[in-house]
């Protein structure tokens, strides 16, 4: 097999996108990888296309970001911030991350491969190449995130190649049962004190209007919609970089029915906003933006997660993604977490042997699983 590395999206061969990659891989379509290339130019964005007998068998995209170690890291627990503390001694302030995978998105979204049996050889060849490639030439450390328990096979072949795993937030995933036809379904398979939060959540925040927003729409009301996800991020545990208003606009041109833009609006005020994809049976929540002045008020945060919910069952997926972090509210209202797995190392041999002994330390946050589904009768 053979690899070769575009600096640019548009310089990636048709082959691949016409041929490894099927039209209706939402994920790694040109649209997709563009809208986030082209709006986002503080990350660099690099492509690798393995190819066997000159036909492309996988891809691989990597994005490369400098972050602030001591912002990007300040909330996080001791033990973490005294990797922080050993990579600030033997890489400086800040870090340039080459990382596989796309940095906006959770779940395992950095290589695509035609034949899973190759899956082992790929990633093994992907790491080899990601060490002494162009786009990671300035890069000190190197990132493969976001793997589930499903796809560790694949990864095996990383440890060969000095990287440490480590344990990141759970996707929090409810599945969605063939019985919830409407919303009142689901509700009605929720113990009692569980159901009374989602009435109330949903009660509180009746007098707000909510639209969905076009592309035009996401440009038009792109400084207030920055606005409210500043808010999030700036409480995020680690924040890295904002995604740009823009590459929402881009995505709901090019996918108008898969990309949910929902606005919520008390009177003429956008207060908060909530992304999600649908693909395959899938609901994948994405970025979410509020007023906090205005979310206990209104219940902003939990009623947004009911509106997932509502939209999963509506659109007949079979599986809500609600994605990482607050975990405990997600789980009061049926959602199980799927562990995931990160895969890290310094470039630097020495500084490597000095970093892997903390990073393997990192845990997914700690909090209480609840139970609120009533058992299914069979």
């Amino acid at each position: 097999m053979t690899i070769l590395e575009y600096d640019d999206l548009a310089l990636v061969p048709d082959a691949v996108f016409n041929g490894l990659i099927k039209q209706d891989v939402f994920y790694f379509s040109r649209p997709f990888l563009a809208a986030f290339a082209a709006h986002n130019p503080v990350i660099r964005h690099a492509y690798f296309v393995i190819s066997e007998y000159s036909a492309p068998v996988a891809i691989a995209v990597i994005q490369q970001l400098q972050v602030r170690l001591e912002t990007a890291t300040a909330q996080l627990p001791l033990h973490a911030r005294l990797a922080r503390s050993v990579h600030c001694t033997v890489a400086g302030r800040t870090a340039q991350i080459a990382v596989c995978g796309n940095i906006f998105l959770s779940g395992n979204y950095g290589v695509f491969v035609k034949n899973a049996t190759q899956s082992r050889d790929i990633y093994d060849m992907i790491a080899r190449f990601l060490h002494k490639s162009v786009i990671a030439k300035r890069a000190s450390v190197l990132f493969f995130k976001d793997f589930n328990d499903s796809q560790k096979e694949q990864t095996v072949l990383l440890a060969d190649n000095k990287f440490t795993a480590f344990q990141v937030d759970p996707n929090m995933v409810l599945s969605i049962q063939p019985s919830w036809q409407t919303v009142n379904d689901y509700l009605a398979q929720l113990k009692s004190k569980y159901r009374i939060k989602v009435n109330r959540a949903n009660s509180l925040s009746d007098s707000l209007t909510i639209k969905s927003l076009s592309a035009s729409d996401i440009i038009k009301n792109s400084q207030r919609l920055n606005e409210l996800i500043t808010n999030i991020t700036e409480r995020a545990l680690v924040n890295t970089v904002n995604l740009n208003m823009q590459t929402y606009a881009a995505l709901k041109k090019a996918f108008p029915e898969t990309v949910l833009f929902k606005g919520y609006y008390e009177q003429e005020n956008l207060v908060a906003f909530a992304v999600a994809f649908v693909h395959h049976g899938t609901v994948d929540a994405h970025f979410i933006g509020m007023d906090y002045a205005k979310n206990k008020k209104f219940a902003l945060y939990p009623r947004i997660l009911n509106d997932y919910i509502k939209e999963a069952i509506e659109t007949r997926s079979v599986l809500l993604n609600l994605g990482r972090t607050s975990s405990e509210i997600k789980s009061t209202l049926g959602a199980i977490p799927e562990p995931l797995h990160c895969y890290v190392r310094h470039k630097r041999t020495v500084a490597n042997l000095i970093f892997r002994p903390f990073v393997g330390q990192l845990k997914a946050t700690p909090y209480k699983q609840h139970k609120p589904l009533k058992e299914l009768k069979h």
